[in-house]
């Protein structure tokens, strides 16, 4: 986008562009032959748009286009896995659980895959937190690490409530079953605080 425009301030436009709630995501890639513009874009706070020089290099341009278009990109693979992700836990939310075991359903009911669903309750966890907020986060996040060591990758393992876990997994047979089972469970014991 040029920003020097005659009808209007170049500057100012982009910023009621990037105002705008549907374009706020929107990489811009800023075209001016004016020598303080560099001055004026940061403190304006759009200091990190691509700012070129006119007259403009086509090859400068194709390239800081493609690189804010993958700036943009890896912004919104980290957004989106933010959404999907519990915070203390890192395992994925009540909602994203809830979406897959539904597409796993439909498959499950198509294909006849066998499907579990393995729920993991904390016990005495809200005893914790009432006492120690902070000491009941970090005994999720490390039931989560446990809970991920044991499952490895294959499974969707969730945080459900604040001391729930809900694990999605096919398995070939019920002894497979099991047998995942039985390995988490001797993870579960509790250790000694204190």
């Amino acid at each position: 986008m040029s920003l020097d425009l005659k009808e209007i301030d170049g500057l100012m436009l982009a910023q009621a562009i990037q105002q705008h709630e549907l374009f706020r995501e929107l990489p811009l890639a800023l075209l001016s032959a004016q020598t303080n513009i560099g001055q004026r874009l940061s403190a304006s706070g759009m200091g990190g748009e691509a700012l070129l020089a006119k007259p403009v290099n086509p090859e400068l341009l194709f390239a800081a286009v493609a690189r804010r278009l993958r700036q943009g990109r890896g912004l919104y693979r980290k957004f989106s896995q933010l959404s999907n992700r519990d915070t203390v836990s890192g395992l994925y939310n009540r909602p994203y659980f809830l979406v897959h075991l539904n597409r796993a359903l439909v498959a499950t009911s198509a294909s006849a895959q066998p499907l579990a669903i393995m729920l993991i309750a904390l016990d005495n966890l809200r005893a914790l937190e009432n006492q120690d907020v902070a000491a009941a986060d970090d005994v999720v996040e490390q039931a989560a690490k446990r809970l991920q060591a044991v499952l490895g990758s294959g499974p969707i393992a969730s945080r459900f409530g604040d001391a729930l876990f809900m694990v999605l997994l096919g398995f070939a047979s019920q002894e497979a079953l099991l047998a995942k089972r039985g390995r988490c469970k001797p993870r579960w014991k509790p250790n000694p605080i204190g």
